[in-house]
């Protein structure tokens, strides 16, 4: 979805229980030129960024994230670059 400064917007929440309301927003922001991104990941409320992978509590969320993430590069929106 692009806002109203033309650039793109992926929002979505990562749940350990699928439709609960009860996880980590996440928003991904692709600048029109498509040149540069910003993700974050917050908590509830938005105003503080949340790291899941400091905690194994967070595995189902970080499985979340990485399923989202394989989907983007299948859609050619990412490269998967291996190091």
């Amino acid at each position: 979805m692009q806002n109203k400064l033309g650039n793109y917007e992926l929002n979505r929440l990562l749940e350990k229980v699928p439709n609960s309301g009860d996880g980590f927003p996440l928003k991904i922001t692709i600048n029109k030129d498509l040149t540069a991104f910003k993700l974050t990941i917050t908590d509830k409320s938005g105003l503080r960024v949340v790291n899941i992978f400091k905690s194994e509590e967070n595995h189902i969320i970080q499985d979340k994230f990485y399923f989202l993430m394989d989907s983007l590069v299948e859609r050619d929106i990412f490269e998967k670059k291996v190091r």
